[in-house]
């Protein structure tokens, strides 16, 4: 503690009367008197064990966007293979480079419909 009333904080780990362990923050300041003493504190305790419980991401939209995403993918990689005559480790090289030949990218679809590329003769 501070002797001469400047604020200060502190981190601690406290049970509560049902024995559940409880992580606090204890916020302060010191009132003095006219002497320069400190004689009351005044400050606050704050509960912060709900913010430092990790919390399960709810995969399900990430998962429902990522698949979206590898349908267009595919799709874009299909049209590259049948007009260009290349294989699919190929066309999936072009599709990875052109985003990156050109800014900014599409958000989510991979370049799709930006390619101009041209046909085998």
């Amino acid at each position: 503690m501070r002797a001469d009333g400047r604020p200060f904080g502190s981190y601690h780990r406290v049970t509560d009367t049902s024995s559940e362990e409880h992580a606090v923050v204890l916020v302060a300041d010191g009132r003095t008197d006219d002497d320069g003493s400190v004689v009351t504190l005044r400050g606050f305790v704050i509960d912060v064990t709900e913010s430092l419980l990790p919390r399960p991401r709810l995969a399900g939209s990430d998962v429902a966007r990522a698949r979206v995403s590898r349908q267009d993918i595919d799709l874009a990689r299909g049209i590259l293979m049948a007009r260009y005559s290349v294989d699919a480790d190929v066309a999936l090289r072009l599709l990875r480079r052109r985003p990156q030949d050109t800014r900014p990218h599409p958000p989510g679809r991979a370049g799709v419909g930006r390619l101009r590329l041209r046909p085998p003769r």
